[in-house]
């Protein structure tokens, strides 16, 4: 089975931002990954949205939302790329055990997870 990769939005932001200070990482780790699938979803794709286009976000850098979008089609085309639509709840009580979510860093991860395991 093939591996697929889901890209985390800080991921697209670096992947994105030559300035980033995890640009060069970012890339070296997803040249390093290839081979494998990469995928996004609403949740992923807004976030780079709106972290770049937010003026706030650098001094230097000045994006429209319109585009990032276009950026982010352009790098998606480019490589084996697998939407995942946004149709998991964390209310779902058959999918997610809500106490095992301990905190605000694993709400995302966990509906990743269960992605994976759906998808697999």
């Amino acid at each position: 089975m093939r591996t697929t990769l889901d890209i985390d939005d800080d991921v697209l932001i670096a992947l994105s931002d030559e300035d980033h200070v995890f640009n060069e990482r970012a890339h070296a780790w997803l040249e390093k990954n290839a081979p494998a699938k990469i995928a996004t979803c609403p949740l992923t794709e807004n976030g780079l949205v709106r972290v770049l286009s937010n003026p706030g976000y650098s001094r230097s850098l000045r994006l429209t939302p319109a585009l990032i979008i276009g950026r982010l089609s352009q790098f998606l085309a480019s490589h084996d790329h697998e939407f995942w639509n946004d149709d998991l709840t964390l209310r779902e009580a058959t999918i997610f055990r809500s106490d095992r979510i301990l905190g605000f860093r694993q709400t995302w991860k966990s509906a990743c997870s269960v992605r994976l395991e759906h998808t697999a």
